[in-house]
């Protein structure tokens, strides 16, 4: 199986910042996404991450999120994971620790 690199981009606004992610939440994506986390005062009191592009999440991908959920990120806001996608968040617990919203990136 072939997955495509996770690419981030960073949307700032006064609602706070958005992390746009592309591709696979596997062990390198989740490498990248760990460095790519803001500091909460860097988000305005608002961080999304926008899962409509993700391919795949892995446990590496996991992992990430639950650490960032125990740093401090339980006010993240996960934006629309694929079918699969949330399927898996949802087994391994992570939509009872964040909110799940519709829609995709803006």
């Amino acid at each position: 199986m072939l997955f495509c690199m996770l690419t981030i981009e960073r949307l700032a606004g006064d609602r706070g910042v958005t992390l746009v992610l592309r591709g696979a939440l596997d062990g390198p994506g989740a490498r990248r996404l760990q460095d790519a986390l803001p500091r909460e005062e860097e988000t305005a009191g608002r961080l999304t991450l926008d899962l409509a592009g993700v391919d795949c999440v892995t446990a590496a991908g996991l992992r990430v999120l639950l650490g960032h959920f125990r740093a401090g990120g339980a006010g993240t806001v996960l934006r629309a994971p694929r079918p699969p996608v949330h399927r898996l968040l949802d087994v391994a617990g992570l939509t009872r620790l964040y909110p799940v919203e519709a829609g995709g990136a803006r």
